[in-house]
């Protein structure tokens, strides 16, 4: 069974190549895709062409006529199949495409019913009903030696722009006797032409081309009103003519330009899955802006999987507005590249972050985001065992397959220590590893707390060797942006975390009267809290009464935390008057429901409650 691998160039394909013009006044004549009994021959006419006429002869002075002896074919053929068994449909499909290719002025047939390793000779007949040329030596072609078993097909689809069917692409390779011939939009798609390589020539030996690795190409294009455009590439034919993969990308190259560098104009640090826009501009080496350039070029992404590939065509010299994502956070720069010319230019360097909110949009069916913000963490829609708030923080989704963390032992001077090693975010504002060991899965202490950063992977050890407790177990929990714990972890040292006299919610570290859930809750320090930032009071009059109002600063987000505004006149009973739990805005305040009193005393206070 033959194997088909396909190596896709997009684009509308342009530049100036020399052409096989035999005078002035004559068609352009290409002799091109011989085999073992015949070959092509494709010229350009000044108008559209009629039934195309010439002449075959054994010698190059045409003094020894063959035609009569050969078979020649008006290509091209739109439907590949015996006309007979054509219905009315393809007959008509392929008459309209045939006329397509003339009214672009072009014309080619097919010569067969030849000798193999045998010379021919060619007049065309041109616009005005002459033959020509009429002065010798006449283009020649040597049809094939023999053609091998085609073990593999080989084949090169070239994809042009929209208006390009019926026009004509020849493809050359290195060592290659003679181009092979194709008309876009003949067996392939409309946008397309199709060569088989194995149909190639050896120039030397008249047998299949064979190459040992990379076999340089290039192909012209000719859309009519006599326009000739050209481009070069590659394939690898080591091994079995593998091909790493499809290319897709569409360009126009015009040697007229001279683009020497590409210039990006500033990236901004971006959100990890979200689209951004990027602007580029083609430059001259002077730096001058290349408003000639019209192509496109191949996008990549530095240190990164991700691979946009190639963009679109470029406007004047400028892309404007090109749309850009990158998956996974980290430090890029992006880098432009015109396949054909080999200018190039890279951005400025930028980060790219991530937090709860945007991994949950990018990854949450919307009519779950109505659920409340500590049963999205929780959520394991998937049931894979593993919650959001996980899949998150390890960046799981899209990740590279195997577990996010692995178990591991250290040795270290005759000890043994239990390892674990993780995937982190690079760039997260919200959220810390914390490592945590145990001796009985009960009483879990702090080994570390790891930030996001780069490395990608991390490894953190144990704090006590193996054999130190009759069992180690060591694990790695998060710590969420809005919550305690996440405050916890970054106000104190890991021997503090262990210490629930310091580190507690109701620890007050410092005797400041202050207990460490209210630090959190109102945006202060552990260490040393910022006492200005306690609940103030202050009285308003309103229709001649005065009331009390208590002011103060709720996190913006959170779930773990409740602010109850209490008073009272008879202590210790208190009357909630209103509550509240972390949001937007974050300024609050509060009035009381009655008036000072004129004896007596009214409270207004804050409490803050843990909803954990």
């Amino acid at each position: 069974m033959s194997r088909f691998r396909h190596l896709v160039f997009g684009g509308l394909l342009s530049g100036l190549a020399a052409s096989l013009a035999w005078a002035d006044d004559v068609p352009t004549v290409h002799l091109v895709h011989p085999t073992p009994d015949g070959f092509t021959v494709f010229w350009e006419n000044d108008g559209p062409a009629d039934e195309p006429g010439i002449r075959v002869f054994a010698d190059e002075a045409g003094s020894e006529e063959v035609t009569a002896s050969l078979r020649r074919e008006l290509l091209p053929q739109a439907v590949p199949f015996f006309r007979g068994s054509m219905d009315r449909a393809a007959r008509a499909a392929r008459t309209d495409f045939v006329a397509g290719v003339r009214d672009r002025g072009l014309a080619a047939v097919r010569v067969s019913g030849g000798e193999p390793d045998t010379r021919y000779y060619v007049q065309v007949e041109s616009a005005d009903g002459t033959f020509a040329p009429q002065d010798p030596p006449l283009p020649g072609i040597r049809t094939a030696w023999a053609t091998g078993f085609v073990t593999e097909s080989r084949q090169v689809i070239v994809r042009f722009s929209e208006d390009s069917y019926g026009a004509v692409a020849l493809l050359e390779a290195e060592g290659a006797a003679a181009p092979l011939f194709a008309v876009v939009g003949d067996v392939a798609g409309q946008r397309e032409a199709r060569f088989n390589l194995d149909q190639l020539v050896d120039a030397g030996t008249g047998e299949t081309l064979q190459p040992d690795d990379l076999l340089p190409l290039t192909v012209h294009f000719f859309p009519g009103e006599s326009l000739h455009q050209t481009t070069g590439s590659s394939v690898d034919y080591t091994g079995v003519f593998r091909v790493a993969g499809a290319v897709s990308r569409d360009f126009v190259v015009d040697p007229d330009v001279d683009v020497a560098w590409f210039a990006f104009e500033p990236v901004a640090d971006q959100m990890a899955g979200q689209p951004f826009e990027i602007t580029v501009t083609a430059r001259t080496a002077a730096g001058d802006l290349a408003e000639s350039f019209s192509g496109s070029v191949m996008l990549e992404v530095e240190n990164g999987a991700e691979n946009p590939g190639a963009t679109e065509a470029f406007e004047a010299g400028v892309l404007d507005g090109h749309l850009v994502t990158i998956g996974s956070t980290g430090d890029y720069r992006l880098t432009a590249q015109d396949p054909d010319s080999g200018a190039a230019g890279q951005s400025n360097a930028f980060v790219v972050t991530t937090d709860w909110e945007n991994w949950l949009a990018l990854h949450t069916e919307p009519d779950d985001l109505e659920d409340s913000l500590r049963e999205q963490r929780r959520a394991d829609p998937d049931g894979t065992g593993v919650p959001r708030l996980m899949q998150y923080a390890f960046d799981i989704d899209g990740a590279p397959s195997g577990s996010p963390v692995e178990e591991g032992i250290d040795e270290d001077d005759g000890e043994r220590y239990l390892t674990v090693s993780f995937r982190r975010l690079q760039y997260a504002p919200d959220v810390r590893y914390l490592v945590m060991g145990s001796g009985s899965l009960d009483g879990w202490e702090v080994v570390d707390v790891i930030h996001p950063g780069s490395p990608e992977w991390v490894t953190a050890r144990d704090n006590r060797a193996i054999g130190q407790d009759e069992a180690r177990f060591l694990r790695v929990g998060i710590a969420a942006g809005d919550t305690f714990g996440f405050w916890q972890s970054g106000e104190y040292g890991i021997d503090a975390l262990n210490d629930p006299a310091i580190s507690a919610p109701d620890a007050d570290p410092g005797d400041y009267g202050v207990t460490n859930l209210e630090r959190y809750a109102l945006g202060m320090s552990g260490p040393e809290p910022e006492l200005e930032r306690l609940p103030s009071r202050r009285t308003v009059t309103v229709d001649g009464e005065e009331y009390q109002e208590i002011l103060f600063e709720r996190l913006p987000a959170g779930e773990d935390v409740r602010y109850i505004v209490e008073v009272t006149s008879d202590f210790p009973n208190w009357q909630i008057i209103d509550e509240f739990g972390p949001g937007e805005p974050t300024e609050q305040v509060v009035r009381d429901t009655e008036p000072v009193p004129d004896e007596g005393y009214r409270i207004i206070r804050v409490r803050i409650e843990s909803d954990e």
